[in-house]
């Protein structure tokens, strides 16, 4: 799934009203939470890794859950085993050093790869963007359906699957919990909701300053 699309304000708008008017299934609600109960119990080693290269720890830790449901035996790249370079795509990663690779060698490759680290735009559109780029947009662009990667278990998908690199089943239902559904249940036990409002209202009230300002210097 090599195709691509560009980030834009579209296509941000539209991820973000999905993930506001998400529905996560009913009777997949303790696997959603089983999920995040994994990712949270890494967290300590997905913040070393996002101290290393400014990625977020909870984008890691989902990452980490699609791949290889949070083994940390497996390359973050594709859920390869870490005792030598990764086999499927991307194939050959680390490119550098000698196999076995600890996880932390193993995300910090991966993440540089998709061209992840030093990037500052991390809201939750950007986010779900650049998560679905990670797996590939082959969905959206061959089979005009919303990822499962992202958005499995919630009302915004019901069959189509890859089962392999490049070959898809259109009548084949992932048994993987989406990261969408991930990310607000992440963002409600760790009070990230918290985090993001109180962004908003800055840059809110940033905004307000700066065009204050103009007015004041034109009179």
């Amino acid at each position: 799934m090599s195709s691509y699309i560009s980030y834009s304000q579209l296509l941000a708008s539209d991820y973000q009203r999905k993930f506001d008017t998400m529905i996560i299934a009913a009777d997949k609600s303790y696997l959603v939470d089983a999920a995040v109960n994994k990712i949270n119990a890494g967290k300590a080693q997905y913040e070393a890794i996002a101290a290393a290269t400014g990625v977020p720890w909870v984008f890691i830790g989902m990452v980490h859950y699609r791949e290889s449901n949070c083994d940390f035996n497996r390359h973050l790249h594709n859920g390869d085993p870490l005792t030598g370079r990764t086999v499927q795509v991307p194939s050959g990663r680390p490119a550098t050093g000698t196999p076995p690779f600890t996880f932390f060698e193993s995300a910090i490759d991966a993440l540089q790869y998709q061209k992840l680290t030093g990037l500052t735009d991390w809201s939750v559109s950007a986010m779900l963007y650049r998560l679905e780029a990670y797996n590939g947009f082959g969905y959206k662009v061959y089979h005009n359906i919303d990822t499962p990667y992202l958005w499995s278990f919630t009302n915004f998908y019901t069959k189509g699957l890859y089962v392999k690199d490049g070959i898809f089943d259109s009548n084949a239902v992932s048994n993987q919990v989406g990261v969408a559904p991930i990310l607000r249940r992440v963002m409600e036990k760790n009070n990230l909701y918290a985090a993001v409002v109180t962004f908003s209202t800055g840059a809110v009230l940033l905004v307000i300053g700066i065009f204050y300002l103009l007015y004041q210097n034109s009179k």
